[in-house]
């Protein structure tokens, strides 16, 4: 029941996290949906660099372990948000920080699991979208299983919301 690293078996839910308001609103939507239906939920983020920062574009091993703290801040909040969520019913619950790019890895993982979820920010232009609005657009056509896109309430809220908190 305790959070671990992920596991040598697929997990039968995926949630993508990248630390916007709305990937957290898709992590406790995942949670609920996992401890219902008693699956498995992995929580994955991608610390790559996206395209376009140029060919040998090479991060030091200081901005490597940068990248991965700020990836287990981002995972450890989730698994807060998911465990919450679900209100102390069982859930089984892995996490992991990827330097893989998440189109490709979602798509691929998309062949071994029942459902993937994903926050997409809505209404925002592209220059405004998070990260994952252009990879909720991209998975949702590829994908091999069902994708869920879990729409941000706001581009001002937060999970934490109902009680007054802002971003």
């Amino acid at each position: 029941m305790a959070d671990s690293a992920a596991s040598q078996s697929a997990p039968q839910m995926i949630a993508a996290v990248d630390g916007s308001a709305s990937s957290y609103q898709a992590v406790a939507w995942a949670a609920v949906e996992a401890a219902l239906h008693r699956r498995e939920l992995h929580i994955l983020t991608s610390m790559a660099l996206p395209g376009g920062f140029g060919p040998g574009t090479a991060l030091s091993e200081s901005d490597m372990e940068c990248k991965r703290r700020d990836g287990e801040r981002i995972v450890t909040e989730a698994s807060r948000i998911a465990r919450a969520a679900v209100l102390g019913a069982e859930l089984v619950l892995t996490t992991e920080v990827s330097f893989d790019l998440p189109v490709p890895t979602l798509i691929a993982r998309s062949e071994q699991v029942k459902m993937l979820v994903i926050g997409s920010s809505r209404g925002l232009s592209a220059v405004h979208r998070g990260p994952l609005s252009s990879v909720s657009t991209a998975v949702t056509r590829h994908a091999h299983c069902p994708v869920v896109v879990i729409h941000s309430r706001s581009s001002t809220t937060s999970p934490a919301s109902s009680t007054g908190a802002r971003l």
